[in-house]
């Protein structure tokens, strides 16, 4: 056992610098970054010095910032200077210059100059033994590179307890693995507050990197994790006082990064510690009130969007609905908020963040965009119905607290504006309803105070008959005297073929609607309207008139009650004729549009109706078949008296039924969408479904059954003219494919051509009566539209060209049809279509329509993954200066010299224009393709290059874009063909004297520097080809290159004579 004197002895030579030691100095002075221990020893400071100034020289003119290190690390006087002769202030002083100059060389560590310059401080100022903590956190965002494990050489033996962890690995002098670190910060609390507080003081002092950030961000969001795994394990008290730990460690650190400005990275590394600390912990709304209060103020406009989407996770998991005032003011700041969060809402749930911020800015900043926010709010489909309930609730205290002021009449025009958009959506008039009853306030009361009408039926009333009905004079005063009017309006005479859907007339139709929905608003029988003898209900089998009512009225937008009872009116009508045998699919279609409507009552007894509608085909009871002379129903007269044979026979329209849609009416019944689900696995086949589809299972038509009942859909679609069946029956089609083939050729296309070509007040007349957009149903028809026939691709270049309905809107529809279908389309057709949108982008009309249009058909060149026969094809459609010359007749041209000729032939320069604009975007395009992907088109680009030489002397245009184009293009493939010598290319194809020419003729440096960089990629690869060039090259630099000091010039050089030299001399 030690002695104390030996004890005291020990701690003294712990200590002690060795000033007496020779050995030890000598030991100390060989610590180097750049030079083994041996070499180290014997350098002199002078030597090291100037070997260091003179990077530290370099790293000056890299960044200016370095500059004022001159003057202290890197000053004369520093070669003599010892750090055992400062004061302990001096001491202190010297470690603030040298954590600053480490921060700031930390981002250019791996480049030689960075390297040396610490070199310096190494030698001189000893700093991985007075600054070793500075020293390992600015090398550590390298801690994989080799220059690690060499800093790692020159620490001392003891190291600080903040960086124990790094011993086993200066033993062997290898890279820790990321999981070390990480695992250094979850358990050494030194570690993890260095590496912040270092990441804090570098971000501070503007010495930061995006390497730096990128790299504390990569290590802390694992860390944190880690930690908050560590601290849920244990007893509850134990996990409160863990957790309470880290975030007394952690919250400081994110208010401090947050507050620093213009650090866009460090904001967002922020930003994911603090999404993976609100996701895994349950915190007090307080922490999260100053996370969400840091977040908000720490943004700018480039990270607002970030910010944003952390502020909606925060929302999620706080307890209390309303936000802070600081947080709802910086909120309400953000330029077009609701924009961004309905995009933020198609990637993560933000109802949390609008009903906050509703309910936030109607009690504390009551503007009127906050007005429209809750506006927003209440009507969209982001917040969840209790969180709607929340804003309600507020909204009626608002109401209740209106006083008579300028400021309340406008708060009072806002809420009534607000309410009146609630009581007309079925899904918000039972939350004011139940809301207002909690409060003991009526719609009544609202009525009076806001002074508008808030009547439910009001907003679910149907068209009267006529104007004339409208301007009575006497109102109807009376329930009775209401039914009596509507019945006795009702048209006498219609005809046995009368069919309700066989137009867009609204007329007959409303008539017959109002005293159906009077009807149901008394609780009174139906049956005194669908007993009247002018809809042919006893004919009813025979006569389209009676169900086509029906069925209009159940596609329309009437009240459930309605729709719901439409159904069962037919339904029972079906019941009672069961003994029937007849075909009703020309009612198919409109109950197929029930099974995809948006209440789940209105789809239960649409799926009986289907059911009822099945069992009148009567098949076989032994072979299951249905006769196929089976009576249709209404098939001429449904649509008009001339409408078109079925292409569905009764037989076949029995098996759509029976083996596909029956087997899923369960499913249709709780899912709106699953009824286009079981469509599009019935007529894609089962080879087209994706295995574990809903719909996959038992859907097994034949090919031909397919054909003919996508053939009977496209039928109908095109045939009924009411807008909202007509969109329903459209969106059925769009996701089906080679079985529509035939039908959308033969009968949706023409239908589309006609409806484009049909007068717009008509169609706009349509689609208001059915409540329905005309650009929907526009983009319905589009959608339709495949790449499988020649007949739908010439359908779209006429919408997109504009030969086909001049209308900027059709325009974009059929351009992103394009885009959508591209990536299946066969490349023949995918060359006929980027050749017809590059002629469509380039088109010189100016006006409006046309420049939308030009600029659809670029950006999706731009945007759409093009093979090489395309960007080939392109190239080829690009005439050459041969070409574009005007020759002169034959006779002429024998009797002229050559001179002559080349005088006489002259180039329109407005076509020479056209064919750069021209030449412009396919090179361009070909540049955004990744050109080293597509080393056939070195052929094409080189003639291209040859090309411009003659553009370049009729336009007197150096053309300077179009050669770098070309050039960088062409450097790209051959650099590609270097590293893949198993690609075989023809090198007879190759013109380095092209590029010398370039080289020569141009006055431009960028194309110097780029055909020189071309030659020396050549001359590494194809060296027999540059030979003969190599002369030029180097005339050309002794006399420009050579003189010019930029560093990119110098690598220039020093690639061309070190690429092009040595096949020489070999």
């Amino acid at each position: 056992m030690a002695t104390a004197l030996q004890q005291q002895l020990a701690q003294i030579a712990k200590k002690s610098t060795d000033q007496l030691d020779l050995k030890a100095q000598r030991a100390q002075h060989s610590k180097s970054l750049l030079f083994d221990p041996r070499v180290a020893a014997n350098q002199t400071f002078e030597t090291i010095y100037q070997i260091c100034a003179e990077a530290f020289q370099e790293l000056c003119l890299l960044d200016a910032r370095f500059a004022p290190f001159a003057a202290n690390l890197f000053s004369e006087q520093s070669k003599s200077e010892e750090r055992i002769n400062l004061t302990k202030k001096e001491n202190e002083e010297l470690d603030q210059i040298i954590d600053s100059f480490l921060g700031l060389v930390s981002s250019r560590l791996l480049l030689r100059p960075g390297l040396k310059a610490v070199e310096w401080l190494v030698r001189r100022f000893r700093v991985h033994e007075y600054n070793t903590e500075s020293l390992v956190l600015t090398f550590l965002p390298y801690h994989a590179n080799p220059v690690f494990p060499t800093m790692l050489s020159i620490l001392p033996k003891t190291l600080p307890p903040t960086l124990k962890f790094l011993q086993p690995y200066i033993s062997s002098l290898s890279c820790p693995p990321s999981q070390a670190l990480v695992y250094a910060a979850v358990n050494n609390p030194s570690f993890f507050t260095a590496f912040n507080t270092y990441v804090v003081r570098t971000s501070n002092l503007g010495h930061h990197s995006v390497m730096l950030l990128q790299f504390w961000a990569g290590v802390m969001t694992p860390t944190i994790n880690g930690m908050l795994d560590a601290a849920m394990s244990g007893r509850a008290d134990v996990r409160s006082q863990r957790q309470e730990d880290l975030l007394l460690r952690l919250v400081p650190v994110l208010q401090q990064t947050l507050r620093i400005k213009n650090v866009p990275e460090l904001f967002l590394g922020s930003c994911m510690i603090i999404c993976v600390l609100v996701s895994k912990t349950q915190l007090d709304d307080k922490v999260l009130d100053s996370l969400m209060d840091a977040v908000s103020r720490g943004w700018t406009s480039q990270t607002v969007d970030q910010g944003l989407s952390t502020v909606a996770i925060i929302a999620e998991e706080r307890q209390s609905l309303k936000f802070t005032r600081p947080v709802t003011k910086a909120l309400l700041k953000v330029p077009a908020l609701e924009t961004r969060i309905l995009e933020l809402q198609t990637k993560q749930h933000t109802g949390r963040l609008l009903t906050g911020l509703a309910m936030t800015s109607l009690g504390e900043v009551a503007t009127s965009e906050a007005f429209d926010l809750i506006e927003n709010a209440v009507t969209s489909h982001i917040p969840t119905l209790p969180q709607k309930a929340a804003i309600i609730q507020l909204l009626l205290s608002a109401v209740s607290d209106l006083q008579a002021s300028s400021e309340a009449v406008a708060s009072q025009e806002r809420l009534g504006r607000i309410f009146s958009a609630l009581c007309q959506s079925s899904s918000t008039l039972p939350l004011v309803q139940a809301e207002a009853a909690r409060l003991d306030l009526s719609l009544e009361s609202l009525e009076v105070q806001l002074q508008i009408s808030l009547d439910p039926s009001e907003t679910l009333a149907l068209p009267s008959v006529d104007a004339d009905t409208e301007m009575m004079d006497e109102p109807v005063t009376t329930q009775a005297d209401q039914l009596d009017e509507a019945l006795s309006s009702l048209p006498q005479n219609l005809s046995k073929d009368y069919s309700f859907v066989a137009n867009a007339d609204v007329s007959p139709f409303n008539a017959f609607a109002r005293a159906f929905l009077i009807l149901l608003q008394q609780n009174k029988d139906l049956d005194q309207l669908l007993g009247k003898p002018v809809l042919h209900g006893a004919d009813a089998l025979s006569s389209p008139t009676y169900l086509t009512f029906l069925a209009r009225l159940w596609t329309s937008s009437y009240p459930i009650v309605a729709r719901v009872s439409a159904l069962r009116s037919a339904t029972a009508l079906l019941h009672a004729h069961s003994s029937t045998t007849i075909d009703m699919q020309a009612l198919t279609p409109f109950v197929l549009v029930a099974l995809a409507d948006a209440s789940e009552a209105v789809r239960k007894v649409a799926a009986g109706l289907l059911i009822a509608i099945t069992t009148l085909y009567h098949p076989d009871a032994a072979k299951g078949k249905v006769n196929d002379s089976i009576k249709s129903w209404a098939a001429q007269s449904i649509y008009a008296a001339a409408s078109p044979k079925s292409s569905l026979t009764g037989p076949s329209a029995y098996k759509v039924l029976s083996d596909a849609l029956v087997p899923s009416l369960e499913e249709c019944v709780l899912d709106p969408s699953q009824i286009a689900r079981v469509l599009a696995s019935a007529l894609n086949g089962p080879t087209q479904t994706q295995p574990g589809h809903p719909s996959a299972a038992s859907v097994e038509l034949k090919s031909t059954l397919r054909t003919s009942f996508a053939s009977w859909l496209c039928e109908h679609a095109a045939e009924v003219p009411l807008a909202s069946v007509k969109l329903r029956l459209l969106s059925f089609l769009s996701p089906v494919g080679k079985a529509a083939s035939t039908g959308r050729v033969q009968t949706l296309v023409p239908s589309l051509q006609n409806w484009i070509q049909s007068d717009l007040q008509t169609r706009s007349a349509s689609c208001a009566s059915a409540h329905v957009d005309v650009a929907s149903v526009d983009k319905a028809y589009v959608d339709c539209l495949t790449s499988r026939t020649s007949e739908e691709l010439t359908c779209l270049r006429t919408l997109a060209s504009g030969e086909l309905g001049q209308s900027a809107s059709l325009s974009t529809l059929a351009i992103q049809r394009f885009r959508a279908l591209w990536p299946t389309m066969k490349p023949i057709a995918q060359t006929s279509a980027a050749a017809f949108l590059l002629d469509l982008a380039l088109d010189d009309q100016s006006d409006d329509i046309s420049e939308a249009r030009q600029s659809e058909a670029t950006d999706l060149l731009r945007q759409v993954s093009m093979p090489t026969e395309v960007l080939s094809s392109l190239l080829e459609s690009v005439p050459s200066i041969a070409q574009m010359e005007d020759k002169p007749p034959a006779s002429k041209r024998r009797r002229t010299s050559r001179s002559e000729l080349a005088k006489s032939q002259s180039i329109n320069v407005a076509d020479l224009h056209n064919v750069i604009r021209r030449l412009t975007l396919v090179l361009e395009l070909i540049e955004g393709s990744h050109p080293e992907r597509h080393p056939e088109l070195l052929k094409s680009l080189f003639h291209v290059l040859s090309e411009l030489q003659h553009y370049r002397m009729q336009l007197g245009s150096n053309l300077v874009y179009l050669q770098q184009l070309v050039i960088g293009c062409l450097f790209s493939i051959v650099d590609s063909l270097k590293q893949n010598p198993a690609v075989k290319v023809d090198r007879s194809v190759l013109r380095a004297d092209l590029i010398v020419e370039c080289v020569r003729t141009s006055t431009n440096a960028q194309i110097h520097n780029a055909a020189l960089l071309l030659i020396s990629s050549l001359a590494s690869w194809a060296p027999d080809l540059v030979l003969h060039s190599v002369m030029p090259i180097f005339t050309f630099m002794s006399n420009t290159l050579l003189r010019q000091s930029d560093d990119y010039s110098a690598h220039v050089i020093d690639q061309t004579v070190s690429r092009v030299v040595p096949p020489l001399v070999a």
